[in-house]
């Protein structure tokens, strides 16, 4: 298809895509129609959106993207949270906007009932060969290797990259955006966190420890074993 998507948009998508431009301008090509020739339409892309569930986790997939760029931690990089000197949340500036901007438009390019996608329903969809692109974390790729369980028609179909890029991002703490090819590594999960009890009886130990745990040489090793 690369033939035919250039000539609509004028470049060749890159497989993964390498940002979340291509990822918009890809769904768009696949979306509407029979594909794959199995005699049923198809669409571009699709990913949880069911309120209450992992939809949150989603649009900060392209938040990460938006919102700040790659570095250590600190005011100006890896940072979308809160300005970091002021503890102002930065969900009103300009880069999340655009993330929320995006991911509205990607509906656009999904299937019907979309918005009824928590978890399950949109890792069965995914495998049974609806759409071109999905995002998610690695179980999809346990359900696509078993047809019999999970109903996978893309069994050895899939492909996995990294989250996808921005060309640009918004610098909040000089408020412009910055054109720049980036991408940032997000650990895009909730829960595994280190709280310190208010009751406590050895807050400074605890504090002492979860920083020792958590600095970056050990963080590496729990990731990577």
């Amino acid at each position: 298809y690369q033939e035919k998507f250039k000539q609509k948009y004028g470049y060749d998508y890159h497989l993964p895509p390498k940002d979340w431009t291509e990822v918009r301008d890809i769904s768009e090509f696949f979306n509407g129609w029979d594909w794959d020739n199995d005699g049923e339409i198809e669409y571009g892309v699709a990913f949880i959106a069911q309120q209450k569930t992992q939809a949150m986790w989603e649009v900060l997939n392209l938040v990460a993207q938006y919102a700040t760029k790659a570095g250590p931690p600190s005011n100006t990089t890896s940072n979308i949270f809160f300005d970091a000197d002021t503890m102002e949340p930065l969900c009103n500036t300009p880069g999340w906007i655009e993330a929320f901007r995006r991911i509205q438009e990607l509906t656009k390019f999904a299937p019907p009932g979309l918005l009824g996608y928590g978890y399950a329903e949109f890792r069965y969809a995914y495998v049974s060969g609806i759409a071109a692109l999905g995002f998610d974390w690695g179980d999809v790729g346990i359900m696509e290797q078993y047809p019999d369980e999970y109903g996978s028609v893309v069994k050895g179909k899939l492909g996995y990259g990294p989250l996808p890029g921005a060309r640009k991002y918004w610098d909040h703490v000089n408020n412009k955006w910055v054109q720049e090819d980036h991408q940032v590594n997000f650990l895009n999960f909730g829960g595994w966190v280190w709280i310190i009890p208010k009751a406590s009886k050895n807050v400074d130990m605890a504090y002492h420890w979860v920083t020792y745990i958590t600095n970056p040489d050990r963080s590496l090793l729990d990731a990577c074993g």
